[in-house]
């Protein structure tokens, strides 16, 4: 896993992440040689390469074939979802409305990934 180079994902373009945290706390670190802005660039990316790319497992669908996927051997934080709205939104109806149905499906999602 850390003898080959890696592919980052990251919209800020950033080499360093939640993995190189994790791997940091075991002495470890791996070789980012790519950073890309969205998961479908780096499942690109892979398939061209022989290159590891960190997305999210319900992303490896589009991806051919001949391309494995595995789980991180390394544990990183969840990712917190999170909305924000004008003050001046509050007291709306069909505001609050789109706010109520954004979680719904956020708890939705989780609980049908950790079934």
């Amino acid at each position: 896993y850390l003898s080959v180079p890696h592919i980052s994902v990251s919209r800020k373009g950033r080499f360093h992440g939640p993995i190189d945290d994790a791997l940091s706390e075991q002495g470890r670190e791996r070789n980012v040689i790519a950073v890309v802005p969205n998961f479908k660039s780096g499942i690109e990316l892979a398939e061209r390469s022989d290159w590891i790319a960190h997305v999210p497992e319900k992303h490896t669908a589009q991806a051919r074939h001949d391309v494995v996927t595995f789980d991180l051997p390394v544990a990183t934080p969840a990712l917190a979802i999170s909305i924000m709205w004008h003050p001046r939104f509050e007291r709306d109806a069909v505001h609050a409305g789109l706010r109520d149905l954004i979680v719904n499906v956020c708890r939705q999602v989780v609980e049908a990934t950790n079934r």
